[in-house]
Order: C-alpha cells, then structure tokens, then sequence
C-alpha cells in the first residue's frame, strides 16, 4: 500500500495549479506524506530574452525557500544544482541530486514511497526510479518547448532524457492522444504501461461556485460587459496579434486577463477595454470565472501548443462558459461542439460573438456535465487502478 509520494514535478510555488499539483493534491488527500522537488532547468535562460532577469530573480526566490513544509506531511524543496548543462555537468547534477532526494526520503521516513514525475527533473533522479513504482504523468513535451525545439543539439539530449524516463517509468500517464501515440512509440516493450488520461477539472468546486450567491470581486465590478476572460501566465508565446485585433474590433466588449504576465504587453494595455488584473490564488479563479460572459485562449502557431492539452479548457468548461481558442489544437477536437478552434483574428471575433448570442441553458449545462466526467480524483483512482494490475 502506498503511503508516501516522491512528485518531481513543476514549482509549487507558481500562482496557477498546474494538472502535476492537483493531482498531488488528490494524492495527499488520501492521507499521503508527500516531498515535492521543484525542478531543475532543461537549460540557462538567454540574456536576449526581455524577462530574462525576471526568471533569474524568481528561481532565486525558489532556491532562497529551501525546505518549506506548507502543510502537515507536506514537503517542498527546492534543490542544490551545479547551472550548467554540459554532459559533465548534467551527470554531477544527477549524483547531487539523487543523493540529496534520497536523505529527505531518509530524514522524513519515506521508505517506499511512489515516485511520480511531470518535469525531467526526474532525469536527474533516474536511479532511484528503478527502485521504486513510478508514474510519468507526461503532460507537455518539454522537447517540443518553443526555447528549446530550435536547438538541434538541446532537442536531440532532450529527446534521450524523455526516452530514458518512458523506459523506467512503471506507468506513463498521456494528457494528449499526440503525447499518448507518441509515448506508445517510445515505450516499445512497456505499451501496456501506457494511459491515456485527459486532463481533469475540480468541476465540483467550480459548479459550487457558480450555484451561490458569491459576491463580485471588488476589482472587476465596474468593468463593463460583456466581459471575454482569460486567465493563465502571458508570454510572448501567447497569440497577442488576435488578442490586440479582438480588442480593437470589440469595442463593446471588456477583455480580463487574469495572471502574471511575463512579455511586452503594452499595446494590448492601451485599450480602454482591456483589464489586467494580475495573479490571482487558485481558490479565487472560479469566482472571477463566473462572471465572465465567453472565455478564451490563444498561443502561436508551434509544434508544442499544437500538441498539448490545455489543462484551461477544461476549466473554462466547468465554469459552462464558451470556450473560443485561437489556436488549432489537436486535443480540443475530443469536444468541438464545446470549444470553438479559429484560425484568423477575424474568425476569432466571429466566433466570440456567436458564441455569446447563441449561448443557452442547454448549452451550459452541456459543458458542465462535459467537465464533470474527468475529475482529477478519479485520476488518482485510475493511476492507482493500473499500478496494482
């Protein structure tokens, strides 16, 4: 029986739950000791880039913070690493951090724990993954990442670490049915081990929200409706060109972005119809949600986004609002009567009042009862279902 967990996974202290964290809550729920490691860079951000001293000033305040222990049985650390990513140095690495993952796992008596990894921190690790039942909850394909997929070099260590994770995984969870076929292709002689998970939603919260009288946040009451919302970070991997048209061609309608923002953002700022909020905690998100009229997303055009799932859409679901995606994203055709994909800015105007004019009950409910099927609790139960098979 497991009564301990080991998440290798994203850093816990970003505003925004990523799937890794509630899933990991739904572990710990169950009564589980859980030690989260933070992750460990896939390489140095470039001095060119114009958040570059934002990403060294936030790792810095991770790394400042050490073990936290946020809740009972609940451990966070962030380790010791050599910034290099030479091979030389990534194999240091991995003999410093494995020992140091091995003391907590000592210092907080986790003998058997599960050890269950969504970052290649756990490349790190690897030799403790074969000591132990193990879960890839493959949810990005960081290979595939935007600053990393231009690097022939950069992509093909990459390629070598997700292999070797998919090879000593005991169970690959797949967010994507791209991520799944692909994770098939590597696995070879463990495709049994393979699942394909859609991401979850903690519908019930949200439905809970949405079925009482909460009251309007302070900072949106007097923004004018109807309101388009979005909420998640904002990089320059963000479809700004159609956000920026949108703005400019809705006059009548309020855009609201909810989270940090990471990028030049300026002319989007300079609407009048334009509202950044900032980031809000997790528990918030659901009462902002509610009073948005359409919700949307959009990245550019890359071999990432294409791929992934958007953990958003499934919470833009839950909310039973319209969901409008200005990005072609393989994953949102599982629900393309729920989720409006576009392909132009003009499209992505279209489709933003069409789907607000169009908007029902029987579509709402739709949407709800969609959400409510991939909870992240019964995640947990499957992943625990195909460990003791």
């Amino acid at each position: 029986m497991i009564s301990s967990i080991v998440c290798l996974g994203t850093d816990w202290y970003q505003s925004l739950k990523s799937s890794t964290s509630q899933v990991i809550d739904c572990f710990y729920g169950r009564g589980m000791k859980v030690l989260w490691i933070n992750p460990v860079p896939v390489r140095f951000p470039s001095a060119k880039r114009p958040d570059f001293w934002h990403r060294v000033q936030s790792k810095a305040r991770v790394h400042a913070r050490f073990l936290a222990n946020p809740r009972k049985s609940f451990y966070v650390y962030s380790p010791i690493y050599f910034p290099a990513f030479s091979a030389r140095a990534m194999q240091f690495n991995r003999l410093i951090i494995t020992l140091q993952v091995l003391g907590l796992r000592h210092l907080l008596r986790m003998r058997s724990p599960l050890i269950f990894y969504s970052t290649y921190t756990a490349w790190y690790a690897l030799p403790l993954l074969n000591r132990a039942p193990s879960v890839f909850h493959f949810a990005d394909k960081i290979s595939a990442f935007r600053e990393t997929s231009s690097d022939p070099k950069r992509r093909q260590i990459l390629d070598t670490m997700e292999t070797e994770l998919i090879q000593a995984a005991s169970l690959i969870t797949c967010s994507s049915r791209y991520i799944y076929e692909h994770a098939l292709h590597k696995a070879r002689d463990k495709a049994e081990r393979v699942l394909y998970l859609p991401h979850g939603a903690n519908a019930s919260s949200f439905r809970s929200v949405l079925e009482t009288n909460v009251a309007m946040p302070d900072d949106i009451k007097n923004i004018p409706k109807p309101i388009a919302g979005y909420f998640g970070s904002l990089t320059e991997a963000n479809d700004k060109a159609t956000f920026v048209f949108a703005a400019k061609n809705c006059p009548d309608w309020s855009f609201v972005f909810i989270g940090a923002v990471s990028g030049d953002y300026v002319e989007l700022a300079s609407f009048k119809n334009v509202y950044f909020l900032g980031p809000k905690a997790y528990e918030e998100i659901p009462v902002y949600g509610k009073f948005f009229d359409a919700c949307f997303m959009g990245w550019k055009p890359h071999e990432w986004i294409t791929n992934c799932s958007p953990i958003k859409a499934m919470e833009y679901l839950a909310l039973g609002k319209p969901v409008i995606c200005s990005s072609y994203i393989a994953e949102l055709e599982q629900c393309p009567q729920l989720v409006r994909i576009t392909r132009t800015p003009q499209e992505f105007v279209t489709a933003l009042r069409e789907s607000y004019e169009q908007n029902s009950v029987k579509l709402v409910n739709a949407r709800l009862e969609y959400a409510s099927q991939f909870s992240w609790d019964s995640h947990v139960q499957q992943i625990l279902r195909a460990l003791n098979n």
